[in-house]
C-alpha cells in the first residue's frame, strides 16, 4: 500500500488551487473516523474483527455493499496516515481544479469501480483472500494529477534519520515514479494479488477520466497539462499564438484608425470643394479614394448627394451608380423614389442590367406618384426588351 511503499510524504503543491478542498478534508476525516470506530477495536477482539471481515473485500464473493466500505478501512496506523498524507497531496491538486462537487463523485467511482472490477474477477477467477484500503482510489487521483499538472510540483517532506527535510519534486516525476514503480512490482510478481496489481487498477481507471474530462472541458489546465505540454507544444504555443493574435490586432486596430484619419482629412477636402463651388475638384478626390469611403458608405449625406448630382448632370452614369445605390440604402424609401428610378434608368439603358433594373424598380413604394408610376413601366418595359433580346448580367445586387 501508499503508506508502506512512500518515501517522500507530499503536504503542498504549487498547483493552482481554484477551490477549497472540502472534499478531500472531508474524506481524510471519514477515514480516521471509520479506522476509529472499526478498525481499532477489530485489533483488540474477534468479535469486532468479524465486523472488519465483513466490510473488507471479500474474493468469495460479490457483495457490492463492500465496493464501497473496504475503501474506508486501513489495516494499521501507518496504512492509514500513508493513504491520507498522499490523499492530501494529489486530492489538493485535483479537487482544487474542478471543486468539490465534480472531486467527491470522481473519488467515489474510481474506489466502487475499482473494488467492484477486483472482487468480480477474482471471484471468477477463483482467487483466494480479501483487500482493504483507499490506495486503489488514490491511484487514480494521483493518475489524473499526472495528467491534469505534470510540471506543478509537490512540496515533500522525507527523514534523514531522525532529521526532516523537505523537497519539491514536479507531479510528473513524484506520481510517474509511482506508476512507474507498480509496473515493476507487477513485472516482477506476475500475476500474483499484489498491492501494485490492486493500485495498477486505479491507474487504470485514472487515465480515461482525467483525459475524458480534460477533452469535455471539465477541468481547465490552461494548457499546462500533460497533453498540452508534450503533445500540442503547451503554454508556451498558445502564448506565442496569443501574441500574434494581439499583435494582428493591434495592427488591424493602427490601420483602422490610419483610414479613419485619412478619410476624415478627405472629407474636409470635399466638403471644402463643394463649398467653394468647385464640385469637380469634389468629384475628382471622391472618386479616386473610394476604397476609403468603402464605396461612399462613409460619406456624410450632404457630400453624398452633392457628388450623385454632380455625376448625373455630367452624364457620368457608371460613376453615379455606387452613390445612387447608397441614398436607396440610406434614405427613407419615400424619398428615394426619384432616386431609384434614376438608378433602373441607368442600369437598363447604360449599363444594359436589366435584371437589376426590374429588382430596383419592384421596391418602388406602393404610394409612389403616378407618374412616378408610369416612368417605372417605361423603364420596365425597357428591360423586358432586353431580357428577350438575351441580355447577359454579370451580377446581382439586391437594392
Amino acid at each position: 500500500m501508499l503508506g508502506e511503499l512512500h518515501m517522500f510524504t507530499p503536504y503542498n503543491t504549487d498547483a493552482p488551487i481554484y477551490y477549497i478542498p472540502l472534499a478531500t478534508i472531508g474524506l481524510i476525516i471519514a477515514n480516521v473516523v471509520v479506522f476509529g470506530v472499526v478498525c481499532v477495536p477489530a485489533m483488540a477482539s474477534e468479535e469486532a474483527n468479524g465486523l472488519m471481515t465483513m466490510l473488507s473485500l471479500d474474493y468469495s464473493t460479490i457483495n457490492p455493499l463492500q465496493w464501497g466500505t473496504s475503501i474506508f478501512l486501513h489495516g494499521g496506523i501507518g496504512h492509514l496516515i500513508g493513504n491520507m498524507f498522499f490523499l492530501w497531496g494529489f486530492g489538493l491538486v485535483v479537487e482544487g481544479k474542478v471543486g468539490w462537487k465534480v472531486f467527491l463523485p470522481m473519488y467515489v467511482v474510481l474506489g466502487i469501480a475499482t473494488a467492484a472490477f477486483e472482487q468480480v474477477l477474482f471471484f471468477v477467477l477463483g482467487v483466494e483472500g480479501s483487500s482493504l484500503g483507499a490506495s486503489t482510489a488514490i491511484f487514480g487521483i494521483l493518475t489524473i494529477a499526472v495528467i491534469w499538472a505534470p510540471q506543478n510540483t509537490l512540496e515533500c517532506v522525507y527523514f534523514i534519520s531522525v532529521i526532516p527535510r523537505t523537497a519539491e519534486i514536479p507531479i510528473v516525476v513524484f506520481g510517474g515514479g509511482y506508476i512507474a514503480l507498480q509496473v515493476l512490482l507487477i513485472s516482477v510478481s506476475g500475476t500474483a494479488v499484489t498491492s501494485a496489481l490492486l493500485h495498477a487498477m486505479g491507474i487504470v481507471l485514472g487515465i480515461p477520466i482525467g483525459l475524458a474530462m480534460l477533452q469535455k472541458e471539465i477541468v481547465d489546465c490552461e494548457g499546462w497539462d500533460f497533453v498540452s505540454i508534450y503533445f500540442k507544444g503547451g503554454p508556451q504555443k498558445r502564448d506565442r499564438a496569443s501574441r500574434r493574435a494581439q499583435a494582428d490586432a493591434q495592427e488591424a486596430n493602427e490601420s483602422r484608425a490610419q483610414t479613419k484619419k485619412r478619410r476624415e482629412r478627405l472629407i474636409e477636402s470635399i466638403t471644402d470643394a463643394i463649398d467653394q463651388g468647385n464640385v469637380e475638384v469634389a468629384v475628382q478626390i471622391t472618386l479616386k479614394s473610394m476604397d476609403d469611403f468603402d464605396s461612399g458608405k462613409s460619406l456624410p449625406d450632404r457630400v453624398l448627394v452633392a457628388i450623385a448630382s454632380a455625376l448625373q448632370k455630367q452624364k457620368r452614369w457608371a460613376d453615379a451608380v455606387p452613390f445612387l445605390v447608397e441614398m436607396i440604402r440610406r434614405f427613407p424609401a419615400h424619398k428615394t423614389i426619384p432616386t431609384r428610378l434614376k438608378l433602373a434608368q441607368i442600369l437598363v439603358q447604360a449599363d444594359e442590367r436589366p435584371r437589376q433594373a426590374i429588382a430596383v424598380l419592384k421596391k418602388l413604394p406602393p404610394n409612389s406618384p403616378d407618374s412616378a408610376k408610369s416612368k417605372a413601366r417605361q423603364i420596365a418595359k425597357i428591360a423586358k426588351q432586353q431580357l428577350d433580346d438575351g441580355a447577359i448580367e454579370v451580377e446581382i445586387h439586391d437594392w
